[in-house]
């Protein structure tokens, strides 16, 4: 047979095309009507079908960093974190069975909250009333909290509380009621020997932290 062409099934390239059954090229001959023509079209079909691998990957990893940075910004703006620092007083007295308690106190704080910075000041007062052997204390406390604001008067801290009362940046807390306190050994032991009357006077100066989440 040395007449005949021995790498007609790979179109004369054999260093280039194999074709192991030998039947390649006409089996793409049969479907497409010309090689050249089948070719063409594998090729084309190869080409789409690795840009929709490549689409579907890149989109899988957009999906995926869309959500981690979703997580991140949520997790961010629900980041709580505050300091302040302050000075406050109080005093006690007792007149026979009756305690009287009251102390005010005011702080400066700066803090982060839903992503956005914020200083403030917070001033609150109360006083508690309540009998010797009883649980419970009836009192009166209130608390006005300014957050800083563009009125650089109402951002001095030393402001006092009456002239941010209107302000739109203040909020305001006034309880009244009944209040729990301990009732231990200790002072079952000075209400059972006290007689007479007693005052405590107390000032203290120190600071506040907080940090956590919003959830």
């Amino acid at each position: 047979m040395l007449g005949n062409n021995l790498y007609v099934y790979v179109l004369n390239n054999f260093i280039n095309n194999f074709d192991i059954s030998g039947f390649l090229f006409d089996t793409i001959k049969n479907l497409y009507g010309h090689w050249k023509n089948g070719m063409k079209i594998i090729c084309k079909t190869v080409v789409n079908t690795a840009n929709k691998i490549v689409n579907s990957v890149i989109n899988a990893v957009n999906n995926i960093s869309q959500k981690i940075s979703s997580a991140w910004n949520s997790l961010k703006n629900s980041f709580v974190a505050e300091a302040g620092v302050g000075v406050g007083f109080g005093a006690k007295t007792q007149v026979g069975p009756i305690k009287v308690d009251a102390s005010a106190n005011k702080t400066l704080n700066w803090g982060v909250n839903n992503g956005e910075k914020y200083s403030s000041t917070t001033t609150s007062a109360g006083v508690k009333v309540g009998i010797n052997k009883t649980k419970y204390q009836f009192g009166l406390n209130g608390e006005i909290n300014h957050i800083t604001d563009k009125n650089i008067y109402h951002n001095n801290p030393m402001v006092m509380p009456w002239t941010i009362w209107n302000c739109n940046n203040t909020s305001k807390n006034i309880l009244i009621g009944t209040y729990y306190r301990e009732y231990g050994a200790v002072e079952k032991a000075a209400d059972k020997l006290f007689v007479g009357i007693s005052f405590d006077f107390y000032i203290i100066i120190g600071i506040h932290l907080k940090i956590g989440f919003n959830v």
